[in-house]
């Protein structure tokens, strides 16, 4: 079984749009997969809830606001699934973001085409050399995320990611108006009509960041 943690210093950077739309594509694959909430603001739940009439086809755990209740709700929401992905705080301080990032296999870092966004990048990476290995080691992959289209700024910004230490996804994720409609409908746009484009960035980075997970596997 395989955590990962979405996490970044910097909020804004759509870490829960993007963990929502890939739990969604990884169960379209087959995968079982689980969401644990450990974000305060509890985005992610409230998300799930949105549509009464189809839930969320992926399953969401309340984690608690300690270290020991988020490495708590951790084991118990891992068991009988693939994947468990984390969405963890708009933080590097506190203690739920550490927790999460401690136990984690992957940490997936989005990342705006911004310099604020770059720079709080920085606070995740050096959390994440800072933190005990749990065995294995842990790995990180930057995703750019709401790259608006032909941005001179967006191109800086990912030729800028290149150069950290953990590899940049080659999928962009665009600045499109379909997540933010799956968020209000309570769906991923996988569900949604005429979203094609961000459909097909969805599944790439999904079928992307399994084959960095199943390859990484000893």
């Amino acid at each position: 079984m395989t955590v990962v943690a979405f996490a970044n210093q910097k909020g804004g950077t759509g870490k829960t749009t993007l963990l929502m739309n890939v739990a969604a594509a990884l169960h379209h694959c087959g995968r079982r997969v689980a969401i644990l909430d450990a974000d305060p603001q509890g985005t992610a739940s409230r998300w799930s809830q949105a549509n009464r009439q189809q839930p969320f086809p992926v399953p969401i755990h309340p984690a608690g606001r300690s270290a020991e209740e988020v490495t708590k709700a951790i084991k118990s929401a891992r068991r009988g699934v693939d994947l468990l992905l984390v969405d963890c705080p708009p933080s590097v301080e506190g203690e739920e973001t550490r927790a999460a990032v401690s136990v984690s296999d992957w940490v997936v870092i989005p990342v705006a085409p911004s310099p604020p966004d770059l720079w709080a990048t920085r606070g995740i990476v050096h959390l994440m050399a800072a933190l005990p290995n749990k065995g294995s080691r842990r790995h990180g992959l930057l995703v750019a995320n709401r790259v608006p289209p032909r941005s001179a700024l967006g191109r800086d910004v990912l030729e800028l990611l290149a150069e950290f230490e953990f590899p940049l996804a080659r999928t962009a994720i665009g600045a499109r108006a379909a997540y933010a409609q799956a968020a209000a409908l309570g769906c991923s746009v996988l569900d949604l009509k005429r979203a094609d484009a961000a459909c097909a960035e969805i599944q790439a980075l999904t079928e992307e960041l399994l084959s960095h997970i199943d390859g990484a596997r000893p």
